[in-house]
């Protein structure tokens, strides 16, 4: 079983997986820290959005109108978008708004998404209205984004190359002015949020002063959702 090394003490993630059985893993050290060995398990693009739905009702619905009137429009920030890649052709995407990315499925910096589901949850965060005369925008139409691919053209991934892209997120939160991260994606809950290696990898995050938005599912208050978060 492939396991994800975490430092408990030092509250360090760390994106290193190994083919050691969780059995063998108790009593290891890192840096004179114990260590917990966890479990490596998938994670897949979350499913059932709505896009019309998204591009205007959500606008009014979560005050995005109240900002863009007083000329707030997510200018001079970067969103970090964690998903299936984007389609760097799209119109929406054009005139500087996509930084460099990363793919931590095959390595390199294309990201390109042959899913679609990247593309979306892009264009719903700061898309710039081209497509539609200016009618539908993005939450943050003038925001710049970073892509990283954490999920396969088939919209599956593992949480260790999440913790990768949280990693790659740290390292670049200066160089490319990285101030929010986006994760549409469903996991499952497996351990205790104080253990588990997302949650310490996103608390990561928040303590050096960035914003993680993670998906709560996609069926609203007056549904069940079946798919809960690990709260933290």
């Amino acid at each position: 079983m492939s396991v994800i090394l975490s430092c408990k003490l030092r509250v360090l993630v760390l994106a290193l997986t190994s083919a050691l059985p969780l059995a063998h893993a108790d009593g290891i050290t890192m840096q004179g820290q114990p260590v917990i060995a966890s479990p490596e398990a998938p994670v897949s693009s979350a499913t059932g959005i709505d896009a019309e739905r998204a591009m205007t009702r959500f606008l009014t619905r979560i005050n995005a109108t109240y900002a863009y009137a007083r000329g707030i429009s997510g200018r001079g920030v970067t969103i970090a978008v964690m998903d299936t890649g984007i389609d760097r052709s799209h119109t929406e995407f054009t005139g500087g708004k996509l930084l460099p990315g990363h793919d931590a499925i095959s390595g390199g910096a294309n990201a390109s998404d042959r899913r679609g589901h990247g593309t979306h949850v892009a264009g719903i965060i700061a898309a710039q209205g081209f497509d539609s005369g200016g009618a539908r925008t993005g939450v943050a139409p003038g925001a710049t984004l970073t892509i990283l691919k954490v999920l396969d053209d088939a919209g599956d991934g593992r949480i260790s190359d999440v913790i990768e892209a949280f990693d790659y997120v740290l390292r670049n939160r200066d160089p490319l002015n990285i101030r929010v991260v986006n994760l549409s994606v469903a996991t499952g809950v497996y351990e205790s949020y104080a253990t588990d290696p997302l949650t310490l990898a996103a608390r990561r995050l928040v303590d050096a002063g960035i914003v993680v938005v993670a998906a709560a599912g996609d069926e609203e208050r007056e549904r069940e959702c079946r798919r809960r978060g690990s709260a933290h």
